[in-house]
């Protein structure tokens, strides 16, 4: 029922999921009963470079920076893809979801990266 759904959408984001009422007991929430969807989530963020860091690394192509141990980005996006994969080791409570595809990208625009992360289950 759809009425019944949203209540209890919205119970959850009036109160802490994983925590008692006096907050003195965590526990993992129980989503047994949740079915199996299709979704999406997309984070970004933008990482602002001073002059000096930008002077440090040689610009490779339009939208790569080069340091002394390789390509910073194709790095950075490598270590996104695999922290992706481990959300439910590095992040206490979280449950493990299979994902199907997770896609990091950055765009360099002057000193300013913009890192897009988006993950499909």
């Amino acid at each position: 029922d759809t009425t019944i759904n949203l209540t209890q959408q919205q119970q959850q984001q009036d109160s802490f999921t994983h925590l008692s009422d006096d907050g003195q007991e965590v526990s993992m929430v129980d989503v047994g009963h949740k079915s199996i969807t299709q979704r999406v989530a997309r984070a970004q963020s933008k990482v602002v470079f001073p002059p000096e860091v930008m002077m440090a690394f040689q610009k490779s192509g339009t939208n790569e920076l080069v340091g002394p141990k390789g390509p910073i980005f194709s790095t950075a996006q490598l270590a996104g893809i695999m922290a992706a994969k481990k959300t439910s080791e590095l992040i206490p409570l979280c449950h493990p979801i299979p994902l199907d595809k997770v896609d990091v990208s950055i765009q360099l625009e002057g000193n300013v990266a913009t890192v897009t992360c988006e993950c499909h289950v």
